[in-house]
């Protein structure tokens, strides 16, 4: 259950600002066709003016003006004229919101949703006169707008070609961009670095996409996506070099004409900008989640986070089981043949017995249970997803695992074709009864409309049947898990999953994701590669250190946090693995110590008393001194280090492990390998 709390319910004192905060709230502001918005601590201004009877903005941070004349003209439909040129403001209206909830996992236990909301009401000139809200609202750490068209006389059905969003820069601004191949896909590609006038009109650009513009860092992304196709980016091959615009992704088999349907009334997702002085404090934004609805499901006692085990990365390898010592020294196996090991029920039961003796809370027995993988992605809609082909039975039984893994107190997740539940979502009910704890749907990618509402769909089915949910092959964050807060995390990344057949992604990439597509929400990157290289009849590719692996626990936000690689490679370095075992998956408090996106990050996440610390870098090694202020300067920590060992130059699974008693006005004095890593715990040395 999300717990809201006014200022009275807060340790902090908040009577004054409480009393104020009534009278704002009751008070309705009205505006002339010019309006200056701020942020509560004013340092947002955003200005809306109707010069050329369509609104426009521009956006100044800390002084700076950012954004200039920017071009909210409204919807294209089809078999109806646009909405949203020739208007005139009717009525306008300002209030101060600021309320305290607690999220049940995130990289915070409390947030402050703390803004200043605006609407403005607007009016057609000519008839039919329709109507048309823009609302906004500004926090201090960035701003959103979204169009409102109420219901009113003379709009009944819409269809929407088109949604008219103009972005112009005040300067040729470097862009941390994901250029996307087409609509339909999964957002996992390699950031590129652009600047805007790079962009251009055939450009599919995912976002959140980050720029550093003068003196502030900004992110556009949108937030309560709901019923609505997605976002995107693209550039202009006109004089307007420095000027971004929207595109919607279109719904399939209407050769990219129509965008969106709606019945009655319509409100698009939030057009969310991020606003810092440092790029690190995009990451530490919740504005995603303050602008999405608020949770759904009454009690959320079942939703358990946890670090779950992954098979699939592994080649499904279980060393005794299917692979004997022997056979993994040599070359007895093709590559071919390790890689398409079938699952059976001994090699489930050896990952059970794994997680179950590290106090891994689960087990996601992926793609290959109900049908051949392969056919599970050719032909989703055929497959009966309730029950397990009679040739893949024979010695293989999903119920016995499940079963087993109880009695180890290991919960299993369930992989399934999104479109194969889309045919049949009864199966959710049926999988809660078998004891399954949580679901994985994967699918091609796209996030139009239709797949959208799915998505929606999908997890209110498993709400109600008490299924955690994972998706891969996803599309962007926009704040579901706040509605759906069973929903923990997604892919949406281009991942570890690529190492397994070629040297991908790099670490310039992976030091580039906390600061693009970590903004958008949790991140499902699959860390946790202790073996990689891999063994001679199972090779892997992975880049960087062993220690970077580590760090990235800490700096990667998941709530439901991967373990890929196969069990002996995590005991038979039982030190090092020490730290995956200690680590959360949920935070009281996260601080962005240093960072600059490609380069290099330092996260700090705090949980209960004790604090943690991920480092990374990328290709290149360094030295740095990083300072302890985070912690808690009435405390004294035992310090646990995990970092890149003497030898990580040629021998990159090399970690040393360290301890030290540290404090608050300590400082750590630390040299990353090219791709290297650190990570640290720090728990409190009692009294």
């Amino acid at each position: 259950m999300e717990i809201l709390f006014n200022c009275k319910d807060t340790e902090m004192n908040f009577k004054r600002s409480c009393l104020l905060l009534l009278v704002l709230m009751l008070v309705g502001v009205t505006f002339a066709g010019d309006t200056t918005m701020l942020s509560p601590d004013e340092n947002i201004k955003v200005s809306l003016t109707l010069d050329k009877d369509y609104p426009q903005f521009s956006l100044s941070f800390n002084g700076t003006e950012v954004l200039a004349a920017c071009e909210l003209k409204g919807f294209l439909f089809k078999d109806a004229p646009p909405l949203g040129q020739e208007m005139r403001v009717v009525k306008s209206s300002k209030r101060k919101k600021l309320e305290w909830w607690t999220p049940v996992s995130g990289k915070r236990s409390m947030i402050s949703d703390h803004c200043m909301l605006y609407v403005i009401g607007l009016q057609e000139k000519q008839p039919p006169h329709r109507k048309l809200n823009l609302a906004f609202r500004l926090y201090d750490d960035g701003f959103a707008y979204r169009y409102e068209i109420p219901r009113q006389t003379g709009i009944s059905e819409m269809v929407i070609t088109d949604e008219l969003n103009t972005y112009n820069f005040t300067g040729d601004f470097k862009t941390f961009a994901l250029r996307m191949r087409h609509y339909s896909m999964a957002y996992e590609d390699m950031y590129k670095q652009l600047r805007i006038s790079e962009l251009m009109d055939k450009d599919i650009i995912a976002m959140p996409l980050l720029i550093e513009a003068e003196k502030c860092w900004v992110a556009i992304t949108e937030a309560g996506l709901v019923d609505y196709p997605g976002m995107y980016l693209s550039g202009v091959d006109s004089d307007e070099k420095l000027q971004l615009v929207s595109e919607l992704a279109p719904l399939p088999g209407t050769k990219r004409v129509l965008k969106a349907k709606a019945s009655g009334q319509l409100r698009t997702s939030w057009r969310t900008f991020m606003l810092g002085e440092k790029p690190g404090d995009l990451i530490e934004s919740n504005i995603i989640l303050n602008l999405s609805p608020k949770s759904k499901i009454k009690d959320t006692s079942w939703i358990k986070p946890g670090k779950l085990s992954w098979p699939w990365w592994s080649g499904r390898m279980a060393i005794g089981i299917n692979v004997t010592q022997e056979e993994a020294k040599s070359k007895s196996k093709s590559i071919k043949e390790v890689r398409n090991l079938p699952p059976t029920t001994a090699v489930m039961k050896h990952y059970v017995d794994f997680a179950s003796r590290n106090n891994i809370a689960y087990v996601l027995i992926d793609a290959g249970w109900y049908s051949k993988e392969i056919d599970a992605w050719r032909s989703p809609k055929t497959q009966d997803i309730t029950k397990m082909e009679p040739i893949r039975s024979k010695n293989y039984s999903v119920r016995e695992v499940i079963n087993y893994a109880k009695t180890k107190g290991v919960g299993i997740h369930l992989w399934v074709h999104i479109l194969s539940l889309a045919e049949n979502m009864d199966a959710l009910k049926l999988y809660s009864e078998w004891g399954v704890k949580g679901i994985k749907i994967d699918s091609y990618g796209g996030d139009h409309q239709e797949m959208v509402k799915l998505v929606h769909d999908i997890a209110e089915k498993c709400a109600e049947n008490k299924l955690l949910l994972n998706y891969h092959g996803a599309y962007k964050p926009t704040g579901i898990s706040r509605t759906w807060p069973n929903f923990l995390t997604r892919e949406a990344v281009y991942a570890l999953e690529q190492s397994k057949s070629k040297p991908l992604p790099n670490c310039e990439h992976n030091v580039m994701l906390p600061f693009t597509r970590m903004l958008a929400g949790p991140m499902d990157y699959t860390p946790g590669a202790f073996d990689l290289d891999g063994i001679p009849i199972l090779t892997k590719m992975v880049q960087g250190t062993r220690a970077a692996q580590l760090a990235m626990y800490v700096v990667y936000f998941s709530p439901l946090q991967m373990i890929a690689d196969y069990p002996e490679a995590y005991e038979n370095s039982a030190d090092d693995f020490q730290f995956i075992k200690d680590v959360p998956v949920t935070w009281d408090e996260t601080k962005v110590v240093d960072g600059y996106p490609g380069d290099f990050i330092i996260i700090a996440r705090k949980k209960a008393s004790s604090w943690f610390l991920g480092a990374m870098s990328d290709e290149k090694p360094r030295s740095m001194t990083i300072k302890l202020n985070f912690l808690d300067g009435r405390e004294t920590y035992k310090a646990s280090l995990y970092k890149d060992g003497p030898s990580s130059l040629v021998n990159r699974e090399d970690v040393a492990v360290e301890h030290k008693t540290l404090t608050a006005k300590d400082s750590l004095k630390i040299k990353l390998a090219p791709g290297g890593g650190l990570a640290v715990s720090f728990v409190p040395i009692a009294k």
